[in-house]
């Protein structure tokens, strides 16, 4: 009798790790296109970050907001990077043995409540799409009166030189 019970139970962990390693194969590229994604989101806060640096922001609300922005384009580049390391070392790691060790040991984490993958979820990638989201709006605030656009100071620097240069 135990050793039907055991049977069953080492049968069940086996097809669980099969079944595992066929979803990851099935989600390489949900997780290519949410790392998309946050890349997209990424490049949208920077650009939306230097694009405020033009502008001299003396509104403290929109000042903690860029501060906001920044710690949020910072974590995201974090994320980016620690889940690009670890899609180049499972690519690495491409003999099956490893894959089976290594799907295993995400499968029993995955029973005890320590899951690997928060990092590139859903939840993750749409968090930064919305920062992603706001820094557009923040720019329409920062453009409609919460700023002086510095550009006009450098024109009358390159003026003051120009009319130094001819005299």
């Amino acid at each position: 009798m135990a050793e039907t019970i055991s049977s069953a139970v080492a049968q069940e962990a086996v097809s669980q790790v099969i079944s595992t390693i066929l979803e990851r194969y099935d989600h390489s590229s949900d997780a290519k296109d949410r790392m998309d994604r946050m890349e997209m989101a990424h490049i949208r806060l920077e650009a939306a970050l230097e694009a405020s640096q033009r502008w001299s922001v003396t509104s403290a609300p929109l000042l903690r907001w860029r501060s906001k922005l920044k710690r949020a384009a910072q974590e995201c580049d974090c994320t980016l990077r620690r889940c690009r390391q670890r899609l180049q070392e499972e690519e690495d790691r491409s003999s099956l043995p490893r894959r089976v060790a290594r799907t295993t040991m995400s499968f029993v984490s995955s029973i005890v409540g320590r899951g690997g993958d928060e990092e590139l979820a859903g939840s993750t990638v749409r968090r930064f799409e919305r920062y992603a989201d706001g820094a557009s709006e923040f720019l329409r605030y920062v453009e409609l009166g919460g700023g002086i656009l510095r550009r006009s100071m450098f024109f009358d620097e390159d003026l003051m030189e120009i009319n130094y240069v001819e005299r």
